[in-house]
């Protein structure tokens, strides 16, 4: 981010979260990625690797060893040299066909079932929606080798209160990937996990991630900024790591402290990605309704205005801030605007979606509404009883109709373990618990630091909603996605 395309670098356009500096009008949100190779030597390169691999590395590393460390010994003795030379190749040979043996052994027979995890884990595997001559699109991570409960996160978030709605999503995501790791079936108690409630209060967040440090290396959890604020530095100050679901927020790394990482895009980039959406669909002037006195909204509305104004030469029309302006006192206004707006942004909380929803649309019947992913949750799919239509959010995954192999395969297996359809909160649980447990795995003990550690250095996490790479920093680098509620169904946007 911040560089500019030169003869010397390969750069390509992705689809992504960061904006580059010089991006603007209607183009859709990008960034360059610069490499230090160009693709040919960097696939000859990789070509390479994979043969090694293919040849047995490891063998190849021993014959090295055995023949080549100590020059002196086998120049002295040619008898020597010879025979360590016959014993290598027996010992390769050996190896070898022990190896094609296992492989044989693992080669699925025709007609046996395929395990839809582990199609759904392959690179090779098809991705819907993908355009010609892309990359392939992320798939999950392989599911970690089984692990003791007690080495497993804490896993904090909001079951009760406004939250909620978020939260349980963000949970039971979360819960599906502990069972996979340790093979667990049932109550997540009776395996051992520690789960807690934060109910959607900055004290409660607080007091519950304290007990949690006190007991486990490392944590997952939060949908919201201001509930993480209060309970993530609880486990930093113990030196803790912890993995942030879905708390948006870009800014809370630094203010958490070091070893804090987001496994979600930040608010900056999915304000840009609905700026530039709706300036394309709909317009350029904008209501916005927002709440000064929650974190995520606040950062939120002023990264849309922003980039709406500054890039896209829009402008916000109209501002309503819920903290001095009633949900109830606004369509008045909206109804006074109604010839002077081209959509109604909704910059709030999930507790106050559904009211502001119901203003807008007893006001502008038919002007589209735009929002982010505090809209993700199926109680917005019917308001009033009657279908909601003509609303638009940003969104960490697309998991309906046309969804990638990883992104359906986690849709079923969470629909087989809950009995109920996940939303991204859900997806986004998931991937951090799998984070977090590949970073446990890599680090060999339940040590923080080494935890913490391992954490920092990922470079390439394959997740449901997305690559994961930290080299950059502790926000990663993800698509957003656009989803709309049409006649009470969700469709991608």
């Amino acid at each position: 981010k911040g560089l500019e395309p030169s003869t010397s670098t390969l750069a390509r356009w992705h689809s992504t979260t960061e904006l580059h500096p010089q991006t603007s009008g209607g183009a859709r949100v990008r960034y360059f990625e610069h490499r230090a190779r160009p693709s040919s030597e960097r696939e000859m390169v990789r070509d390479a690797a994979a043969s090694r691999k293919r040849s047995g590395r490891l063998i190849t590393t021993v014959v090295t060893a055995w023949v080549g460390a100590s020059p002196a010994s086998y120049d002295a003795s040619m008898v020597a040299r010879s025979a360590c030379l016959a014993c290598a190749a027996l010992v390769l040979g050996l190896v070898l066909g022990l190896g094609l043996s296992a492989c044989a052994a693992r080669q699925p027979s025709a007609g046996s079932p395929a395990d839809p995890h582990s199609a759904a884990a392959s690179a090779d595997a098809p991705i819907a929606s993908q355009p010609a001559g892309a990359e392939p699109a992320p798939s999950p991570a392989p599911a970690p080798a089984p692990i003791a409960a007690s080495s497993l996160p804490a896993v904090l978030c909001d079951l009760t209160g406004g939250q909620a709605s978020l939260g349980r999503q963000a949970q039971l995501g979360a819960l599906l990937a502990l069972r996979e790791a340790v093979g667990a079936q049932g109550d997540s108690a009776d395996a051992g996990f520690l789960v807690a409630d934060t109910a959607s209060s900055p004290a409660a967040a607080a007091e519950r991630a304290q007990e949690a440090a006190a007991s486990r290396a490392y944590g997952i959890g939060f949908t919201d900024s201001d509930i993480a604020l209060a309970g993530v530095p609880k486990f930093i100050a113990a030196g803790r790591p912890f993995v942030v679901i879905g708390a948006t927020v870009p800014s809370l790394p630094g203010r958490c402290g070091g070893g804090t990482l987001l496994a979600c895009f930040g608010d900056d980039a999915q304000a840009i990605a609905g700026a530039e959406v709706a300036a394309e669909r709909f317009g350029r002037r904008a209501a916005v309704v927002f709440d000064s006195r929650v974190d995520y909204c606040r950062t939120f509305s002023v990264h849309f205005r922003s980039h709406l104004g500054a890039a896209l030469g829009g402008s916000a029309v109209a501002e309503f801030d819920i903290a001095a302006v009633a949900i109830p006192a606004i369509p008045p206004h909206l109804v006074e605007l109604a010839e002077g707006i081209d959509f109604v942004y909704l910059a709030l909380a999930p507790e106050d979606a559904p009211a502001a929803i119901h203003a807008v649309r007893s006001a502008l019947p038919q002007t589209p509404i735009v929002g982010g992913d505090s809209l993700d949750f199926d109680g917005l799919l019917q308001l009033n009883g009657l279908p909601t239509d003509g609303v638009w959010f940003t969104t960490h995954a697309w998991l309906g109709q046309g969804a990638e192999p990883a992104a359906a395969a986690f849709a079923a297996a969470f629909v087989r373990a809950h009995g109920a359809e996940p939303t991204a909160f859900a997806a986004l649980g998931y991937d951090a618990a799998r984070l977090a447990l590949d970073a446990r795995l890599r680090a060999g003990s339940d040590s923080p630091e080494a935890i913490a550690a391992a954490l920092l250095s990922t470079v390439e996490f394959r997740g449901v909603t997305g690559r994961m790479n930290f080299a950059a920093g502790p926000v990663p680098r993800k698509d957003v996605g656009v989803v709309g509620i049409v006649s009470g169904t969700r469709v991608l946007g």
